[in-house]
């Protein structure tokens, strides 16, 4: 894991926690020219697209203000 991807970790796994989350992996990958960021998230009952969303919303801002990609 590649350093960035251990700061994102740190800084995203307790409030994806609090919302009943587990943070499977982070991945930050170069696709083409593009750069990615993925957070894989789980739970017992399993990922819906609302999940998804949920945690988006709660991590969003706080990944931009931290600035590390």
């Amino acid at each position: 894991m590649s350093k960035v991807e251990e700061n994102i970790e740190k800084l995203v796994t307790e409030p994806i926690n609090r919302l009943g989350y587990e943070v499977y992996d982070v991945m930050y990958v170069k696709e083409g020219k593009d750069n990615y960021l993925r957070i894989f998230i789980d739970k017992l009952e399993g990922i819906s697209l609302e999940d998804c969303e949920k945690v988006n919303n709660e991590i969003n801002n706080m990944l931009d203000e931290a600035n590390f990609i």
